[in-house]
């Protein structure tokens, strides 16, 4: 388990490798739980076309895995495709946006930052009020035993407040307490400024960038959404529905709206590129069993027990389950996507 991050690793950059694309390693400060190095690598194909196709892995760090086995399939396949292309189409494959969570089987970043909460302009503006103050003393770290009655808190809440108003403070993001889940930071992370800062420095101002970021958790078992992250703008949803013969949700529309979330701060970046930011998640296991997994995972991690197995397989088999029908499923479906998304803009 302590080596499965650089082994999937190897295996991504010998495909890269393999399909003559470019690859931009950076060190993550910190090492993985086999004390060898991490890394966020950037995997280039003709970045200077004006239309880039930009998909990332591994904004939640167990999410990852899911992800990376997906960009496995599209490198081998871009490689075969479009290699030493050069006009209008590019593509980058970021591997993996959080690979401290990812190697260490957690949520968030080393500092307990979920990178999908964290883009915000932290100098610009005041923290968004949340409604975390409903639910902070349940989602506090505590030791396990009491997270039964903590869910059954919760369920009374809901019945209370409405499941709405109770899944908007549990998982919009909260800026308050850095120990507990869905923490959106005080500043900037170091994944989003570096996120940003490489792909400034190598792509070329396109005029049009397409993000496909894949998540798991969010849904029922096997079952794909997809997300307009970053619009409000009934066009650009006609046009995504088109392409891919699916309902498209705006932000906020499948599940809790997002403070601070990836697409915003990816289209602030790049003011002057016409923005798409689709989160495609696929679903897993019902809310409160995600909930307590994640609960139980992070109480653990912030009473010590960093290396525990028993900890990192929490969030393995909670947002990537070991069913064989599931992995492959969406994996293929992660392709289709991708290849829907360039087929339109050929």
């Amino acid at each position: 388990m302590f080596g499965a991050y650089t082994a999937r690793r190897k295996i991504i950059l010998e495909s890269a490798r393999a399909a003559d694309l470019r690859i931009h390693s950076h060190p993550h400060p910190l090492a993985g739980p086999d004390g060898k190095e991490i890394f966020v690598d950037f995997i280039f194909q003709n970045p200077e076309a004006s239309t880039i196709f930009l998909h990332l892995a591994g904004v939640h760090g167990p999410e990852g895995w899911l992800g990376s086995s997906i960009q496995e399939k599209l490198i081998q396949s871009i490689g075969a495709k479009y290699t030493n292309q050069s006009g209008g189409i590019g593509h980058c494959f970021v591997h993996v946006v959080n690979p401290f969570g990812m190697a260490w089987m957690r949520r968030g970043n080393a500092d307990n930052i979920d990178l999908n909460r964290n883009g915000l302009d932290f100098e610009q503006r005041a923290l968004p009020s949340t409604k975390f103050h409903l639910v902070a003393k349940n989602l506090a770290p505590a030791q396990f035993s009491s997270r039964w009655l903590d869910s059954l808190s919760l369920l009374v809440k809901a019945l209370r407040l409405g499941p709405s108003t109770i899944a908007e403070a549990v998982a919009a993001g909260q800026y308050e307490a850095p120990k507990g889940i869905f923490f959106g930071g005080q500043k900037t992370s170091w994944e989003l400024k570096l996120l940003t800062s490489v792909l400034k420095e190598n792509l070329k101002q396109p005029k049009k960038m397409r993000i496909l970021d894949v998540h798991s958790g969010l849904g029922k078992f096997g079952q794909e959404i997809l997300i307009l992250d970053n619009a409000r703008d009934p066009h650009h949803l006609d046009h995504l529905r088109q392409i891919f013969k699916s309902k498209i949700f705006y932000s906020g529309e499948a599940g809790y709206p997002i403070h601070g979330s990836l697409g915003s701060f990816l289209t602030k970046a790049f003011p002057k590129t016409d923005v798409y930011h689709l989160t495609q998640e696929f679903g897993i296991y019902d809310p409160l069993t995600t909930l307590l997994a994640l609960l139980e995972e992070n109480s653990r991690w912030q009473f010590g027990q960093h290396a525990d197995p028993t900890r990192m397989r929490l969030l393995e088999k909670t947002f990537f389950p070991a069913k064989t029908t599931w992995r492959q499923s969406c994996r293929d479906l992660g392709v289709d996507r991708y290849f829907q998304w360039i087929g339109a803009h050929q």
